[in-house]
């Protein structure tokens, strides 16, 4: 891959230019400003194979990271990509598989079946009212899952969900959990923080997203089905969830892994259906603080 031409700073027009061009690429052809989101795309895959964003449930970081992970597999050779791995989507699954083993279809138990064996009762005890999964069962489940396809063959890749705490986080850099063949490291953590004053846009969304599951289900004469995290009560855990577990693993990050992590400030829009968003433009202009041009 190129490396960015040096040229470049960080000056609030090219923020500015850059900002624009991501935000509304269908307005913005700038050729010098697309050529440099290349660059940054490109060094971005020449650094890094495995990241995670890291912030509160909800606060965008499965659409910045389809939208990253959509742009980079375009530039890797053909048979290559990164592929992402939501935890908190094995886990709400294979909740769901328990509570309703009937309703698991063939193709449900191929994909899930394999990893129904570690999650305790326990451990759906917790998730159900909003509180961690034992990190035992976390990395019993990521370690298992890491040797399937796609991810074993995988050229990257995106942990949604994980690290969740400062025990984890010391996990990890333990070498304890293997990926192709190696010790998973991972090579940048970002931050995508929402001031507390903001934590009632999560509640909207979580309330958006059952009424837009139920109305779907109406429409498609099928029973609604509501994630068990998204009940008031237990956003308001998952969120005491963060300030008492997560948080401290993030200040470990920034404050001691500070060569592979940096924060982004999430914004919230006036519109309940964009209540959290993550630019894109935030995360390559903080890599491209990061990395000195």
């Amino acid at each position: 891959m190129g490396k960015i031409r040096k040229a470049y700073r960080v000056s609030s027009q090219i923020k500015d230019r850059i900002f624009t061009a991501l935000r509304h690429p269908e307005c913005n052809k700038d050729p010098e400003i697309q050529k440099l989101i290349r660059d940054l795309l490109e060094q971005f895959i020449a650094k890094v194979r495995v990241f995670t964003i890291m912030g509160k449930a909800g606060c965008g970081k499965g659409t910045l990271s389809a939208w990253l992970i959509k742009e980079m597999n375009k530039l890797l050779p053909q048979g290559s990509r990164y592929e992402t791995l939501v935890l908190g989507g094995y886990f709400r699954k294979i909740l769901r598989i328990r509570k309703e083993p009937a309703s698991a279809t063939p193709q449900d138990m191929e994909t899930y079946g394999p990893f129904l064996p570690f999650v305790t009762d326990r451990d759906l005890a917790d998730m159900r009212s909003g509180k961690m999964i034992s990190d035992q069962t976390v990395i019993n489940v990521i370690t298992a899952v890491l040797k399937t396809e796609p991810y074993n063959t995988a050229f990257g890749l995106f942990f949604d969900g994980f690290p969740r705490n400062l025990d984890q986080v010391k996990i990890l850099q333990s070498g304890k959990i293997m990926w192709q063949a190696k010790p998973l490291a991972v090579d940048l953590f970002v931050y995508s923080h929402i001031p507390k004053k903001q934590d009632n846009v999560f509640r909207k969304r979580a309330k958006l997203r059952i009424a837009q599951e139920i109305a779907r289900a109406a429409a498609e004469k099928r029973p609604a089905e509501i994630r068990e995290d998204d009940r008031p009560e237990v956003i308001d855990e998952r969120l005491s969830t963060f300030y008492h577990q997560t948080e401290p693993g993030i200040r470990h990050i920034l404050k001691h892994i500070k060569d592979k992590s940096f924060k982004i400030e999430g914004t919230t829009s006036g519109e309940i259906e964009d209540s959290i968003v993550m630019d894109r433009a935030k995360l390559l202009v903080g890599w491209m603080r990061k990395e000195k041009y």
